[in-house]
């Protein structure tokens, strides 16, 4: 009830509000609600009738393994990962493989793929029974597989992006930096074959072989395949190299060399790089030859490539005391070449050649950086050194519990 006043102040009658006080409706705004009303509605029933459609229709495509597959960049959105360079501590076994990976590592041994991080943390963890294993990487992606064996398995640095098996053992593998991979195995249909897949996962040729079959590379774009294979020339054994455009049955090159053996063949950033008993060859990223460096009579222990070098050790005798250590840059020309008088159990190429070093050597209780101006430098190491892998600054010595850094600082060129 409210009272009406005066000018004066005074009350003079008493005012009746009687009911509720109601909200004037605008017809034309309700129109307009109803009608986004009725439109959401309508695309939530579109939604289920479609989410229907495609589980009746493709029910067979909705796996865990295209599932994981939309994640496999998911670890390259936020870009390189910054943080306190550490120590990686693990449990190795007598047979467990070692391989850098985005500044951090992956090791493969005990039944399981581990991931580390630059930190040590570790980033991802999935169970594999490899007998043999190996593994080959690019700047995004592993791929794990069982050397004899018939399962392989590619991964990111988050999570294993697909699991697969092959009809018969595997010889070799690789994968480049867009996903695509190459399986090379044994054959019904012919002595060996090559199966090349897409980013997608999905395989884009096969390319079947009657040599033997010693190694396979593919390009880091995956445009470009690289077979190597030995087999017979009248009476004398043949090395063949054969490059091949991915998606295209003919080569785009092909070389033989009479009386060489092939031994490993690996992509650079540039092309390709073949070893074989006689020589070191390269090649660029269309199969043209490059240039070689003759190595015949010599001995190769150990070798090892990056995007932008080599490595070659070839032992002067039996016992391995005297070595003779070369680097390359990826058209052949030489950054190292020198006499080393120890044991060398393995050897790994720089992953820059615009630093000090341009490789690192193990040996019984330390490591030898190879330098830029030819002279190398040495850091003891206590305990037994498993493997030793290049990294963007400096090495990683593995050892049967922890990989440990070393040359990680700035030398003086």
């Amino acid at each position: 009830m409210a009272r009406a006043k005066k000018e004066n102040g005074t009350i003079d009658e008493v005012l009746r509000v009687d009911g509720e006080i109601r909200r004037r409706e605008n017809k034309y705004y309700l129109k307009i609600a109803e009608r986004y009303r009725a439109a959401g509605f309508l695309l939530i029933l579109l939604f289920v009738i479609f989410g229907a459609v495609m589980l009746i229709k493709y029910s067979e495509y909705i796996t865990y393994d295209n599932f994981v597959y939309l994640l496999r960049d998911l670890d390259s959105v936020g870009g390189e990962k910054e943080g306190i360079v550490s120590d990686i501590k693990y449990l190795s076994d007598g047979n467990t493989v070692f391989e850098p990976f985005k500044d951090g590592l992956c090791v493969i041994g005990g039944g399981k793929v581990t991931i580390y991080d630059s930190t040590g943390v570790e980033l991802c963890s999935a169970g594999e029974k490899f007998s043999s294993p190996a593994v080959s990487k690019s700047d995004k992606y592993l791929l794990v597989y069982d050397l004899g064996g018939t399962s392989y398995s590619l991964y990111n640095a988050v999570t294993r992006v697909c699991s697969r098996k092959t009809e018969m053992p595997i010889i070799s593998a690789d994968v480049s930096d867009n996903g695509s991979y190459a399986v090379t195995y044994e054959s019904k249909e012919a002595k060996y074959v090559t199966e090349i897949y897409n980013s997608a996962l999905v395989k884009n040729m096969s390319i079947y072989k009657d040599k033997y079959v010693v190694d396979t590379a593919l390009s880091g774009s995956g445009s470009c395949a690289a077979i190597a294979a030995v087999g017979e020339s009248g009476d004398d054994i043949s090395c063949e190299v054969t490059f091949c455009e991915t998606g295209k049955e003919e080569p785009i090159g092909s070389f033989s060399y009479i009386g060489a053996i092939p031994l490993r063949i690996e992509s650079n950033d540039d092309g390709f790089v073949l070893l074989c008993d006689d020589a070191v060859r390269f090649y660029d990223n269309s199969g043209k030859a490059v240039s070689e460096h003759n190595i015949k009579g010599e001995k190769s222990a150990f070798f090892d490539a990056s995007g932008k070098s080599c490595v070659l050790v070839c032992r002067e005798n039996s016992v391995g005391l005297k070595n003779t250590v070369y680097s390359f840059d990826n058209k052949g020309n030489i950054l190292y070449n020198s006499l080393i008088e120890m044991k060398i159990t393995g050897a790994a190429a720089a992953c820059s050649t615009e630093g000090a070093y341009v490789g690192f050597l193990s040996s019984d209780g330390g490591v030898t950086a190879l330098k830029s101006d030819g002279e190398s430098e040495y850091e003891s190491i206590s305990g037994e050194i498993l493997a030793v892998t290049d990294m963007d600054s400096g090495a990683l010595v593995c050892t049967p519990t922890a990989a440990y850094r070393v040359f990680d600082g700035k030398a003086e060129k």
